[in-house]
């Protein structure tokens, strides 16, 4: 396993525009957190970290090992712009609610689920939660 340093350092020179990675026990490095967290949750030590490159001491910056070939990438039409846009702004939405859907499901949203579906489901769930605490409570203090 190489040490959190040398992977550091292989990171920094290959991607020097990414602000910084989370790294589990394990020295996996992420610079997605639920990407990092699902990680650690496989392992014995399940905590994580994030660290800032700009925090790094300046002797782990070195040359880059691989060819960073950089591409502008050419400007989409309006309607392809939108269309990229919303797909976005829903794949962060399902990033939000992962969380409470793994909560209340103990497993993680299908990836084909969109995010209404995912919304159905969390609503649905909450609703029969509620009912059978309602339900419950009324069996524990009948009036």
């Amino acid at each position: 396993m190489k040490d959190r340093k040398e992977v550091l350092a292989l990171l920094i020179a290959n991607y020097p525009e990414t602000p910084g990675y989370f790294f589990t026990s394990d020295n996996q490095a992420f610079t997605d957190e639920q990407l990092c967290t699902a990680h650690a949750s496989s392992l014995t030590d399940k905590t994580y970290e994030w660290v800032d490159k700009d925090v790094v001491i300046d002797d782990v910056k070195q040359q880059p090992i691989l060819p960073i070939v950089k591409q502008d990438k050419p400007s989409l039409p309006a309607d392809q712009q939108a269309e990229k846009d919303a797909k976005e702004a829903e794949k962060e939405a399902k990033k939000l609610l992962a969380p409470r859907y793994f909560e209340l499901f103990a497993k993680h949203a299908a990836p084909q689920y969109d995010l209404a579906k995912i919304q159905e489901l969390i609503k649905a769930e909450e609703l029969r939660l509620a009912e059978v605490a309602k339900q419950t409570a009324s069996e524990e203090n009948p009036a």
